[in-house]
């Protein structure tokens, strides 16, 4: 009992790593959600933001997602932990669009993504 208590700051911190482990895995089985959300943001910052740098319209898009994950995500993880995972994940997802745009292929997904 006397180790629990001396030691209960890394229990707390070993709890809440193994629970967004867990909350980590859910995501992953829900990803392909979240890489529609990702394509909404990034459209809807391209319209909102036309002028604006790469940078601004990521932000936003970042926001958008971020505002769409679950409540029980967000108080695990705040904005500030994912952020730099949601621009890369949202960067990555720009990129795939792209290519298959350069390709001709991507009319088919944003016209989905739209609706």
């Amino acid at each position: 009992m006397e180790w629990i208590q001396s030691n209960l700051p890394e229990l707390i911190i070993l709890v809440l790593a193994v629970i967004s482990f867990i909350l980590y895995i859910i995501y992953l089985c829900k990803r392909d959600g979240l890489r529609a959300v990702a394509l909404r943001a990034i459209l809807e910052a391209e319209k909102q933001y036309n002028s604006t740098t790469g940078k601004e319209r990521l932000s936003f898009a970042v926001n958008y997602v971020y505002d769409y994950l679950p409540g029980y995500i967000k108080i695990v993880l705040p904005k500030s932990i994912l952020e730099d995972f949601l621009q890369q994940f949202i960067q990555k997802v720009f990129d795939q669009v792209k290519d298959l745009l350069d390709y001709g292929k991507g009319v088919e997904l944003i016209e989905k993504v739209k609706e």
